[in-house]
């Protein structure tokens, strides 16, 4: 099975700049929060249009959350009319579960320029399963309806699942332009001159707290935020009496051991916070976002960064005031001088002003798995 990690780019076996007069299955990421954040459908896009350019019939496959089976609420269909503004294409939209694929093959025509969507892909039970021949009988599926495939859905390129593995054992194809994009900045990042550094934030600890040993190997200093510095906090406070309290905030005593044992190796590498700002909530206190102290700290010690690499609000960023340490941040990395700045996806975009996001060398899709491809 083929792998983006490691990869070279120019190993692949076609080109989708050369398909002409084929019909092309092209799995993208629209897995959107809202029906308002149109930012991984408009990343398709040029991918897309070139395909139609050249007289291609494009076939799109996505997923979109985590369904329990065929969950109406997540039915792609309702993503017709904000694809439909995006591309300004007419979006035919196909049910493979309820119609099935033998009579959409015989629908689609070679070079009649159209788009196709079918249902979420995620409706079947055996894209994630952990067999891979069960994904290799789905993936033959959707090969038949296609010439070629297009892969361009980079945020889940760190997750085996049927239309993005497997699928490529049995068609010819390549990289859209959008993920061909992140792997060129994000190799950047990796081969910058140092210092780097890694600001990392959000919830989610039980794979970020992986990420965070593996990453060190790559940065020379890493700042933490959000719950994810509740473990790392907590470790220091054994040791460190001055270390600012997380009261009620929410961890897990597993993830404390094993910030000790990252602490032990790794302190010298790793900035955590000096103080929190608190919210009540009934007869709890909750350390919700980062302190002025903190946030002085870290713009001190960003100064001189060859490159920075942010991932996941510093604090509770869904609720204002307790947005101010990740907007603040935000402004920091954007003013560093001789920088480059990458957002690591995720909720990371979804959190800061748009003006401030623009400022940033590279914006990427991924989330997870730029973090999985920076640390590979």
């Amino acid at each position: 099975m083929l792998s983006i990690i490691g990869m070279s780019l120019n190993l692949l076996n076609m080109d989708i700049k050369n398909l002409k007069n084929s019909r092309v299955l092209v799995r993208v990421n629209y897995d959107i929060p809202t029906l308002e954040s149109i930012d991984r459908i408009f990343d398709s896009k040029k991918t897309i249009n070139i395909l139609l350019k050249n007289n291609n019939c494009v076939i799109l496959l996505s997923h979109w959350g985590r369904p329990d089976g065929n969950n109406i609420e997540l039915s792609l269909q309702k993503l017709v009319p904000v694809i439909e503004s995006i591309l300004n294409k007419n979006i035919i939209f196909y049910n493979q579960y309820n119609n099935g694929f033998g009579s959409l093959k015989n629908k689609i025509e070679r070079d009649n320029s159209e788009i196709y969507l079918l249902e979420n892909t995620r409706f079947e039970e055996g894209e994630k399963s952990i067999e891979p021949s069960v994904r290799k009988k789905i993936a033959s599926r959707y090969a038949q309806l296609a010439d070629y495939f297009v892969d361009e859905a980079f945020a889940v390129s760190h997750r085996n699942e049927a239309t993005n593995t497997e699928i490529k054992d049995i068609l010819d194809w390549d990289y859209g332009l959008s993920y061909k994009e992140e792997i060129v900045n994000l190799d950047r990042f990796k081969n910058s001159n140092k210092p780097i550094s890694v600001i990392m934030g959000g919830a989610k600890l039980e794979t970020k707290l992986d990420f965070v040993e593996k990453i060190l190997h790559q940065c020379d200093q890493l700042f933490l935020g959000g719950q994810l510095c509740f473990p790392f906090v907590e470790a220091m406070s054994y040791i460190d009496k001055s270390t600012p309290k997380i009261h009620n905030s929410k961890y897990d005593m597993n993830f404390v051991h094993k910030a000790k044992k990252i602490l032990q190796i790794y302190s010298n590498r790793i900035v955590l916070p000096v103080d929190f700002v608190y919210m009540k909530d009934f007869n709890q206190i909750l350390a919700v976002d980062l302190g002025p102290a903190t946030i002085e700290k870290y713009k001190n010690k960003l100064v001189g960064s060859k490159a920075v690499f942010w991932n996941g609000p510093v604090g509770y960023y869904e609720k204002k005031p307790y947005d101010f340490g990740t907007q603040e941040i935000a402004r920091i990395i954007t003013s560093l001088q001789n920088c480059y700045k990458v957002n690591g996806g995720g909720d990371t975009v979804s959190s800061i002003d748009k003006n401030i996001l623009g400022k940033f060398d590279w914006v990427s899709m991924g989330g997870g798995a730029t973090l999985d491809y920076l640390v590979k």
